[in-house]
This record gives C-alpha cells, structure tokens and sequence, in this order.
C-alpha cells in the first residue's frame, strides 16, 4: 500500500502563523472559542506525504478536511504545500502489516467527527474514530518523531 504515497523531496511550501488566520470573530472572543470548540465535522482519508528528513521513509497521515470551514476558528492550513492532517508516524517496514491495515480501512473517504479541543495551535483529539483506533494508537505510539505528542490536528 505504502507504493503508493509520495516518496522523496518535497516543496518547503509557505507557513503561515496562526495568529495570521484566526477568524475576526473568534480573535473577538478566543476564551469562549477554546471553552466551546470541541468537534470538527471533517472528511478524512489516509496518504502518505514525502519527507525532507526522511526521503525514503513517508510520513503517513490521516488528512483532514473541514466540512463547516466557516465554523472553524482559524482559515485555511498552517503550511501551503501540507493538507491539514493528524500525524499518525513515518513509515516502518518492520510495521507494515498493521500500517497496510490502518491504510485501507481509511484510504477511502468518509466523514466523521472529531472530537477534542484546542491546546495552543493544535486541535487535540480525545474521542471519535482516530482517537480510539487501537492501530492508530500503537503506529503512533511507537513513532520516534510523533509518539511523544498526542494525536492533534495542527491549526
């Protein structure tokens, strides 16, 4: 399945902070925001993106796609050349039977809610199908670069 995903170098793309796309009304009362903000309905599908780091080794991400964009606090993505997304962890061979199975249980797309909130930039997901994936949860897990954080939607 990992065949494929993008392999090799990919485009820097442009950041863009945050604090350069929160919504007029959400700026206007970002306490309540966070208080109240605590699902996304979005369309999801499993891909691979290419890695600078790792040219060989893609990261693997469930991409996310706001189905209410205008109730989201923020417009558009962090980066230019990235979809929003949940990181799941780059490509092990040593794994690729469970990362085969996480593939084609969410490469076709479907919608869904996610559910969680916001801690800094970052919608982190406690509840809904990602979250409470067991696969999900070990691919992630045993990630050097992404285990240590918990499951989020970078915004």
């Amino acid at each position: 399945m990992m065949e494929r995903g993008r392999k090799g170098l990919v485009s820097k793309g442009i950041d863009t902070d945050i604090m350069k796309r929160i919504h007029r009304w959400a700026n206007a009362d970002w306490d309540s925001v966070m208080y109240n903000f605590d699902r996304m309905r979005v369309r999801i599908h499993a891909e691979y993106l290419g890695s600078n780091a790792w040219p060989t080794t893609p990261l693997f991400v469930i991409s996310v796609v706001p189905l209410d964009p205008h109730l989201m606090p923020v417009w558009g993505k962090p980066n230019s050349e990235t979809p929003l997304h949940i990181s799941i962890g780059f490509y092990d061979p040593e794994q690729k039977r469970r990362f085969d199975a996480v593939h084609r249980r969410y490469l076709k797309p479907r919608e869904v809610e996610l559910l969680g909130y916001i801690e800094g930039s970052t919608f982190r997901l406690n509840g809904g199908p990602i979250a409470n994936d067991d696969d999900i949860q070990l691919l992630h897990a045993n990630d050097k670069s992404y285990g240590h954080k918990p499951l989020h939607v970078s915004m």
